[in-house]
């Protein structure tokens, strides 16, 4: 039975390493062979805020206009805030709960900061998946360190395999189920 991200809770896992060591194609691969199991997928970069903050702005653009937040003129000159209220909120809401967001490239300093969008976007968000990408060991603190993956230590096959068990999926034995509904938007890349 299929028992993947139809629950509501929120899951969050970390895969961290040195550079080059897979991090980013496991996600991708991940996202890849599931893609019917989600019903949204973003992926966000985050070498600075900055980064961060630009990828917030597309992601806003590919979410319905129907929150309230902005009509399409609005937006176009929104400041940062708003945009971050609207993809909260939107990420949030109670019909929107299979999506997944890959957030790569996560700079140690904004694993330092407390204070950052990504913690933020972390703490206020009640439900969803995230994958979080960082080459720091500091990663685990988002997810309480038992769902982090330090990527380097196992074969690509073996860290694929936890990355599913850990997003609440049995995807490496599924047989029919339920399934989130297709995508709707455009996905990042």
């Amino acid at each position: 039975m299929h028992n993947g991200p139809s629950r509501s809770s929120k899951s969050i896992i970390a895969l961290y390493g040195a550079p080059g060591s897979g991090k980013t194609e496991i996600s991708k691969h991940f996202v890849r062979r599931h893609r019917d199991d989600f019903s949204d997928y973003f992926t966000l970069h985050a070498r600075s805020e900055e980064e961060f903050e630009k990828c917030l702005r597309e992601l806003r653009k590919q979410i319905p206009y129907t929150t309230g937040y902005f009509n399409l003129r609005s937006f176009l000159g929104a400041r940062s805030d708003k945009v971050f209220e609207a993809v909260v909120d939107w990420l949030s809401r109670a019909d929107n709960k299979h999506w997944i967001v890959v957030i790569d490239n996560i700079d140690s300093t904004m694993l330092q900061n407390k204070t950052s969008q990504i913690a933020k976007l972390l703490n206020r968000v009640p439900h969803g998946n995230f994958v979080l990408i960082s080459q720091c060991i500091g990663i685990r603190d988002f997810c309480d360190g038992s769902k982090s993956l330090r990527v380097g230590q196992l074969l690509v096959k073996e860290t694929e395999a936890l990355v599913e068990h850990y997003l609440g999926g049995d995807y490496l034995n599924e047989t029919e189920g339920q399934k989130a509904p297709t995508a709707k938007f455009p996905l990042l890349r």
